[in-house]
């Protein structure tokens, strides 16, 4: 597994909520079960397994599927 990314200087930390306000994102953070979620990742095609350990791509695969649920919730 991709270790996370160091700790960033509280100015960075600023810099990137700032940057996320004026794109309209709201940053999350909840628990989840890793397994079932990757499992839930690699069932709906999101992720590749070969790619289960990889943070990076968990990241990029969790933002893809909540992209795809917020449009779906729009279309209905």
């Amino acid at each position: 597994m991709k270790a996370f990314p160091p700790d960033r200087s509280a100015a960075e930390r600023q810099r990137r909520r700032r940057l996320r306000q004026r794109r309209g994102l709201l940053r999350l953070s909840f628990d989840v079960d890793e397994v079932q979620h990757v499992e839930l990742l690699i069932a709906s095609g999101y992720l590749r397994a070969d790619q289960a350990e990889d943070r990076e791509a968990i990241n990029l695969a969790t933002q893809r599927l909540n992209q795809r649920l917020a449009v779906a919730d729009v279309v209905q």
